[in-house]
């Protein structure tokens, strides 16, 4: 006498896979980046590898003073790496990842452009500015 059905357990087993994953995919869609752009000349950006990982922004991209953008953050257990540069060569480079769950940002190296965040927010600014106010405001 069989106590179970093994095809009533796969099915089982396929649900709860299917819910663990969508429960997974679901926490990844509420991590956030927004860009903001103070600084006092348009930014190029430029997504220079793992751009999976912002998939609502294209790979190179450009924001006016004022500007923002905006992307959902996937987990793909890698940092998106991203670049900024204005007209006269002056750069930021920096990446974003997902860190216990939330947005987490790297600052790496920056020439003539100032960069600061906060939350799921990184702001550009003159380094004038961000001298007078401890950050990018």
């Amino acid at each position: 006498m069989k106590l179970f059905n093994c095809n009533s357990c796969l099915l089982v087993s396929a649900f709860v896979s299917i819910t663990v994953l969508s429960s997974s995919a679901y926490a990844n869609q509420n991590n956030k980046l927004v860009i903001v752009n103070h600084f006092d000349k348009p930014l190029q950006y430029t997504i220079s590898e793992n751009h999976e990982g912002l998939p609502e922004l294209p790979v190179t991209f450009k924001l006016e003073v004022n500007g923002v953008a905006n992307s959902k953050v996937i987990d793909i257990q890698k940092e998106s790496y991203v670049g900024a540069i204005d007209d006269e060569g002056k750069t930021g480079f920096w990446g974003v990842d997902i860190e216990g769950n939330k947005t987490h940002f790297h600052g790496y190296v920056s020439q003539g452009i100032a960069y600061s965040w906060k939350a799921e927010t990184i702001i550009f600014c003159t380094p004038a500015d961000y001298k007078k106010n401890g950050q990018c405001v």
